[in-house]
C-alpha cells in the first residue's frame, strides 16, 4: 500500500461512514445522502484498488479508468451547473417577487390612498 493510499483512504472512509450516518438518522436530504455516501465509499474503493476503475471502464467499453473518471467528472459537473442555475434562477424570482410586494407595502404607507368623498348632491336638499 503506498503512503497516499494510507492518508487518503481513511479520510474517504471515514467521510464515506459519517455521510451514511447523517442519512440513517434523518439529518440529510434522502437521495442527496446516498448520492454522497455511494460517491465517498466508489472514492475509497478506488483509492484502495486503482485498477478498478479500468476494469469497470473496459466493461463499458471504455480504454482507460482515467477516461472512465474524466466523462464521469464531467457529466456531474454539467449536472451541477444546471442544478445550480435553476436554484439561482429560482432565487432570484423571489428576492425579485419580494421587492416589488414590500416596494408596495412601502408605497402604500407612505401614501396612503385618498378616503372615499361623499357624493355632491346636484341641487338643494328637499328635507324640512
Amino acid at each position: 500500500m503506498t503512503l497516499f493510499q494510507l492518508i487518503t483512504f481513511p479520510i474517504a472512509l471515514a467521510v464515506g461512514l459519517r455521510s451514511a450516518f447523517r442519512l440513517l438518522r434523518g439529518e440529510r436530504h434522502r437521495l442527496r445522502g446516498v448520492l454522497a455516501t455511494l460517491l465517498w465509499i466508489a472514492a475509497a474503493i478506488t483509492i484502495l484498488i486503482p485498477n478498478a476503475t479500468t476494469e469497470i471502464a473496459n466493461r463499458l467499453g471504455i480504454g482507460r479508468g482515467t477516461d472512465l473518471v474524466t466523462y464521469l467528472v464531467a457529466l456531474a459537473f454539467l449536472w451541477s451547473w444546471f442544478y445550480f442555475h435553476q436554484k439561482i434562477t429560482r432565487t432570484a424570482r423571489h428576492v425579485t417577487d419580494l421587492s416589488r410586494a414590500l416596494a408596495v407595502e412601502r408605497a402604500l404607507q407612505q401614501y396612503p390612498p385618498f378616503p372615499p368623498t361623499p357624493p355632491k348632491s346636484s341641487g338643494p336638499d328637499l328635507v324640512d
